[in-house]
């Protein structure tokens, strides 16, 4: 099973007084990407690097799992800066960009594509991401979305709800959590939620709730 997936990654830099910096290979679509390698599937990941040292850390990281990289490297890599303080909370520092080149990606017979995370609300590549999935769309592969919102980059709240929702009634699969859900609709519960995503028209909404299990959810069951 071929499949594709579209969006950022980057490095993760974790700060903290009297400790070297700790750096790690990152970005929630990656990290999909990377998981599905590790299982044996045919992965191919559209995304945008540098041509610097952690640009070549990311690539030679997700080849080595088997992931099969479009990018053009150029410029500095995109970074997520954890800065910590002694009590344990944490302080976000991003460094991004998203500018993929979608002409890399020259086939159209996935079986599925996942998109997600940063690329889906970032311009210009969210361009590509549109492009993408309507390629998707006038095909018979399965389309899977997670939002994993990050407010303090893509901004205003309703501009990035109408952008998720418009993403969302593209898609099969929407997967997002609690957390997601609660910034995107507040004060609803989760069960107002997955009805209001169901009625875009996805045919299944998986909700993670942490520590408390998560609800999977069609039009005809809950569990």
């Amino acid at each position: 099973m071929s499949i594709l997936v579209i969006g950022e990654a980057l490095i993760d830099i974790v700060s903290s007084d009297g400790a070297p910096d700790r750096y790690s290979p990152g970005g929630a679509p990656a990290n999909v990407a990377l998981g599905l390698g590790r299982l044996g599937d045919d992965v191919e990941l559209l995304t945008d690097v540098g041509d610097d040292f952690h640009g070549g850390f990311l690539l030679a990281h997700l080849r080595e799992s088997n992931v099969r990289v479009h990018a053009r490297p150029t410029g500095s890599t995109s970074t997520a800066r954890a800065l910590l303080s002694p009590d344990g909370s944490a302080e976000y520092e991003f460094s991004l960009r998203w500018d993929p080149d979608a002409s890399l990606v020259d086939r159209g017979d996935w079986a599925a594509i996942h998109v997600g995370s940063i690329a889906a609300f970032l311009s210009p590549g969210a361009g590509a991401v549109d492009s993408l999935l309507q390629r998707g769309t006038d095909s018979s592969a399965l389309l899977s979305f997670d939002p994993n919102i990050r407010p303090s980059i893509i901004g205003d709240q309703q501009h990035a709800l109408a952008r998720f929702e418009s993403l969302a009634s593209q898609v099969d699969v929407v997967k997002l959590s609690d957390v997601d859900a609660d910034w995107l609709y507040p004060g609803q519960s989760a069960e107002a939620q997955i009805d209001r995503i169901l009625r875009l028209g996805v045919d299944l909404v998986a909700l993670t709730c942490g520590s408390d299990d998560s609800i999977l959810s069609t039009t005809s069951a809950r569990v």
